[in-house]
């Protein structure tokens, strides 16, 4: 329990996938929809709308006239997250606090 608190975490978006994917595994829960359980528990702990944050960063794209493949690598729920250090940080603590009762 220890370890998932207090371990930094270095390539983010990798390490917090892996954790997913662990806890999905060990709860028997399916990757997606943890995933989703995730999402809603950052949009009400953050009251934010993860789907609203990618439509605007994905119009802001349009227009500065990035490629579409581009736009679809940044405009993920994930990739928004990880682009705003407050949603990054609350998101974190809930794979954290998922991972302490489903790993430790």
């Amino acid at each position: 329990m220890k370890k998932e608190l207090t371990e930094p975490i270095g390539d983010w978006r990798s390490e917090i996938n892996t954790k997913v994917r662990e806890i999905s595994i060990k709860s028997g829960i399916g990757y997606q929809e943890l995933f989703t359980q995730m999402y809603g528990e950052l949009e009400q702990t953050a009251r934010c709308s993860l789907k609203r944050l990618c439509d605007n960063k994905r119009d802001r794209m349009e227009k500065a006239g990035n490629t579409k493949t581009c736009i679809k690598n940044e405009t993920t729920k994930i990739a928004i997250i990880e682009g705003k250090p407050q949603l990054k940080a609350i998101f974190e603590s809930i794979v954290r606090r998922y991972a302490m009762s489903y790993c430790a």
